[in-house]
C-alpha cells in the first residue's frame, strides 16, 4: 500500500521561501531569483539570502538554488535590476535602515558577484525605489527611486523632500546611463515629458532603444498609471494618454511587466499584480 501512495503522490520539489521586493530576471531560458524582504529579516537571515541565487527551469519545471562567490551587493532589497547577456546586474536598494548606490554585477555562469561602479557624488544618488533596464547590452538606463541626495540635484530632474525623514532623502526623477564597456555614469540631457519623481514602477525595455516605465508611486500623483516611455537615441521621452473607450489598467506600484514582442513594430507591454491606493492587490 506505502509503494503505490508514493507512486501516485507527487514528489515535494525545492521551491524558494517566499519573499517581497526580491531582484528577478530572465537569463537565457531561465528565470534568476536573487535577494528579497522575507518574514524573518535577521542579520543571520539577510546574510544567508544574500550569498545565494535561485534558478527557475521552465522546461523542467523546478528551482534549484545555488551558492554565489564574491561580495554581493548589500542592498538586498527594493533596487533595481536588469539582466545583460550572461549577468545580473543589481543597483541601490536598502538593507531595511542604510540606502547603497553601488552597481554590482553577477555573473551566471561562474555564480561570482562583482562591484562594477561604486556610489560617488557624481553618480546617482543613493537610493531604492529605483529600477534598471539594459538597453542593447550596450548601456543600462536607470530611473527614479526614493533616496538621499550625495551632490547637486541633475539638471533638469526635481527632488521632492520626504518630511518623514530627518537626513534630507526624498523621491527623485534623475535619468542616468551606465556605458558597460566604458564602465562610467553619464548624466543625460533629456527632452519632453519626463515622468515625476517616483518610486516601485515597472521599467522594461520594448527595442534596442526604448523603454517604458509604468505606475509606481509619486508622492504629486499617489499611484500611478501612467506610461511614459524614453528613447534612449533622441533622448526624448514621450507621455501615452489613453484614447477611445477602451480598459486602461488602475494605478499601482510594485507591479510586474514584460515585454511579449520585444523589437517588433508594435511591442505589446503585459503588467500583472502590484498594490493600489488602499494596500489591496490588483
Amino acid at each position: 500500500m506505502a509503494s503505490i501512495l508514493r507512486y501516485f503522490t507527487k514528489p515535494k520539489y525545492y521551491e524558494p521561501c517566499p519573499r517581497a521586493w526580491h531582484h528577478a530576471a530572465p537569463i537565457g531560458n531561465r528565470l534568476y531569483l536573487w535577494s528579497g524582504r522575507t518574514d524573518d529579516f535577521s542579520a543571520i537571515s539577510r546574510r544567508k539570502l544574500a550569498s545565494v541565487v535561485e534558478i527557475y527551469d521552465p522546461y523542467l519545471e523546478s528551482w534549484q538554488q545555488e551558492a554565489t562567490t564574491g561580495v554581493p551587493p548589500p542592498g538586498i532589497y527594493d533596487g533595481g535590476c536588469t539582466s545583460v547577456h550572461e549577468s545580473l546586474l543589481s543597483y541601490g536598494g536598502t538593507d531595511g535602515e542604510l540606502y547603497f548606490g553601488a552597481l554590482h554585477q553577477l555573473n551566471t555562469v561562474t555564480l561570482n558577484w562583482e562591484e562594477l561602479h561604486q556610489s560617488t557624488p557624481q553618480g546617482p544618488i543613493t537610493k531604492k525605489g529605483c529600477r534598471l533596464v539594459s538597453f542593447q547590452g550596450r548601456k543600462v538606463g536607470l530611473f527614479g527611486g526614493h533616496g538621499i541626495p550625495t551632490g547637486p540635484t541633475q539638471p533638469g530632474s526635481t527632488f521632492i523632500r520626504n518630511t518623514g525623514f530627518s537626513d534630507g532623502r526624498g523621491w527623485t526623477n534623475e535619468f542616468h546611463l551606465f556605458d558597460l564597456q566604458g564602465g562610467l555614469w553619464s548624466s543625460p540631457r533629456t527632452t519632453g515629458s519626463r515622468p515625476p519623481p517616483c518610486t516601485d514602477f515597472t521599467f522594461t525595455a520594448i527595442d534596442a532603444h526604448r523603454g517604458v516605465l509604468f505606475g509606481g508611486y509619486s508622492p504629486e500623483h499617489g499611484w500611478m498609471n501612467d506610461v511614459y516611455i524614453i528613447n534612449v537615441q533622441t533622448m526624448h521621452w514621450t507621455k501615452l494618454y489613453k484614447s477611445g473607450g477602451g480598459p486602461w489598467p488602475a494605478g499601482r506600484a510594485h507591479n510586474a511587466a514584460c515585454c511579449l514582442n520585444y523589437g517588433e513594430e508594435h511591442p505589446q507591454l503585459l503588467i500583472n499584480g502590484g498594490w493600489d491606493k488602499d494596500d489591496k492587490i490588483l
